[in-house]
C-alpha cells in the first residue's frame, strides 16, 4: 500500500459500488437464495450451484445489472475518469462478494437486504456469509477482500448503501485512519464518519436509488488533489453539504408517485420484471413505498405501455 500526501497525483482509484437486483437476463431456480436448503453449508451450496451453471450463462457484470442504480455507478466510474483517476470499478455483492465489475457470473438471486432473497435474516448472519464467500475459488477467480482492493490501488471509495456496508463493518476498521478511503453511504452523518449523502438528493438531483454514485462523484469533484480519507477531503465535504443538505423526516423517505412510476418505467426499460424484484431494490436503496401502493403503480405503468 503506497503512502499519500496531499500533494501525491490522483493515481489508480477503486470504486466499489453495490451490486443491483436488476438483472438484464433471469436468474434460475438453482441460482436464488431463497431455494437453498436450509443448514450450516448454505454458502458451500450456493458457490457450488453457481459454479455448476454452463459458462454460456455467465455476462460480465456490467451487461449483467442493469436498472437506474447500476447506471448511476457506471456514471461515476465515468466522472472519476474525467476527473483523472485510473480507475478500477468492483461490485460488493451478496451472491459474489467483492468481484470485479469486467468479472463474469450468471444471473443470481441474493441480497443483504429484506426480501425473498436475503441471505441471512440477522446480522450476523449476513457477516458469516460474507466471510464465507472469501474463501477459495469462486466462478474461476481466486476471492478476495477489501485488503486486496486495497493493496492495488492509491485509493478507495466506497458507494454503498447501509445494508451493504454493515457486513464489510469488520474489513472496514482496518482502514478507519487510511487517508486512501472512504466511505460514502446514507447514513446520518457524525463526527466519526462525517461522508454521508444523507439530506442531499434533492440537491444532487435523481432519486434515492441513485443518491451514494451521485454523491460520491460529487466528493471525488470536491476533494480534488486531496486523498480521499485525508481530512482535508472530509472538511470540504462537510462545508459544501452542510449549505446543501435539506432535513429528510426518516432515514427511509417515501417517495411521491411519480418519482415510484419513474422508477419502475426506467427498470422495466431493461427488460420485462415482476414487481417484487423491483420493488427489493427500491427499499434496499432506503426508500420507502407500502407494498400495496407499488403494486398498484406497478399495474398502472404496465397498463400504459
Amino acid at each position: 500500500m503506497q503512502q499519500l500526501s496531499e500533494a501525491r497525483v490522483k493515481g489508480r482509484l477503486a470504486l466499489i459500488v453495490s451490486c443491483t437486483a436488476t438483472k438484464r437476463v433471469p436468474a434460475t431456480r438453482c441460482a436464488m437464495v431463497r431455494h437453498l436448503d436450509h443448514g450450516p453449508d448454505r454458502v458451500r451450496q450456493w458457490v457450488d450451484r453457481l459454479d455448476s451453471l454452463p459458462e454460456s450463462q455467465r455476462l460480465p457484470l456490467r451487461r449483467l445489472y442493469g436498472g437506474p442504480m447500476w447506471q448511476s455507478a457506471l456514471d461515476l466510474e465515468t466522472r472519476a475518469r474525467d476527473l483523472g483517476y485510473a480507475v478500477d470499478l468492483w461490485v460488493a455483492s451478496a451472491g459474489l462478494g467483492l468481484a470485479p465489475a469486467d468479472s463474469s457470473a450468471p444471473a443470481y438471486g441474493a441480497s443483504f437486504s429484506g426480501g425473498p432473497d436475503q441471505v441471512a435474516p440477522d446480522r450476523h448472519g449476513r457477516r458469516s456469509w460474507w466471510l464465507a464467500l472469501r474463501k477459495g475459488m469462486f466462478l474461476g477467480r481466486t476471492a478476495t477482500d477489501l485488503a486486496c482492493v486495497r493493496e492495488t490501488a492509491d485509493q478507495v471509495l466506497l458507494a454503498l448503501s447501509p445494508a451493504y456496508l454493515e457486513p464489510l463493518g469488520d474489513e472496514l476498521q482496518r482502514f478507519a485512519d487510511d487517508p486512501g478511503v472512504a466511505v460514502m453511504s446514507s447514513h446520518r452523518p457524525t463526527r466519526q464518519s462525517p461522508v454521508s449523502s444523507f439530506g442531499l438528493r434533492q440537491r444532487l438531483g435523481g432519486t434515492q436509488v441513485t443518491l451514494n454514485a451521485r454523491a460520491a462523484a460529487q466528493y471525488l469533484e470536491l476533494v480534488g488533489g486531496s486523498p480521499v480519507g485525508s481530512s482535508t477531503a472530509h472538511q470540504r465535504w462537510e462545508e459544501w453539504a452542510a449549505d446543501n443538505r435539506l432535513p429528510e423526516a426518516a432515514p427511509r423517505p417515501p417517495l411521491t408517485d411519480d418519482e415510484v412510476r419513474t422508477f419502475i418505467r426506467e427498470c422495466l426499460k431493461v427488460r420485462p420484471m415482476a414487481r417484487t424484484p423491483l420493488l427489493v431494490e427500491l427499499r434496499r436503496s432506503g426508500s420507502a413505498c407500502e407494498q400495496a401502493r407499488f403494486a398498484r403503480l406497478y399495474r398502472e405503468v404496465q397498463e400504459a405501455q
